[in-house]
């Protein structure tokens, strides 16, 4: 089995699969929970932030709202929710390797983990270069780009901006 699992080569893992499931999905639920916390701690209704934090997790990309996150107006709920689309979006063994075996440097090392942060990266600050005059801010126009970015790689599908108006070159990298 372990011959066939995605993502970093995790020695000395649990011999049964039943334990890692429970630990796997202790971090999905955990993280799950942390992030309604903090769309509650940026004024989110109960009921947006659970089903929020429901269709982030599951990268699905339901909103309540027709505007996705443009309803909320809020740059707070959008860079969190920034942060764990791009979180959910990582390899959980990696999440493994950090919490549970305490090898963080090791998570790091991991080549799937360096592309997948690095293309985000490198894509966000591309798109906000290209889209910097539309804003206020390199700042902002990065948080839009970063959002959208983080919201197309991971597929979870919420925007900030209609990116359809974009220039070619911020569509094309998205």
């Amino acid at each position: 089995m372990k011959v066939e699992l995605p993502g970093p080569k995790i020695g000395g893992t649990m011999p049964r699969v039943k334990g890692n499931a429970k630990i796997l999905y202790g971090l999905y639920i955990g993280m799950t929970l942390v992030y309604m916390f903090l769309l509650l701690v940026g004024g989110m209704p109960l009921y947006d932030a659970v089903t929020l934090g429901f269709s982030t997790a599951g990268t699905g990309g339901f909103c309540i709202k027709n505007d996705s996150m443009i309803f909320y107006n809020s740059y707070y709920l959008q860079a969190v929710t920034t942060v764990f689309m791009i979180l959910f979006g990582v390899n959980f063994n990696v999440f493994y390797l950090m919490f549970i075996l305490r090898k963080p440097l090791q998570a790091f090392k991991c080549e799937e983990m360096r592309w997948y942060i690095g293309i985000i990266l490198a894509s966000s600050v591309l798109i906000a270069f290209n889209i910097r005059d539309d804003f206020s801010s390199f700042l902002v126009a990065f948080h839009h780009a970063s959002f959208q970015v983080g919201s197309i790689i991971t597929s979870t599908g919420f925007c900030t901006q209609d990116f359809s108006l974009w220039p070619q070159f911020s569509q094309v990298i998205c």
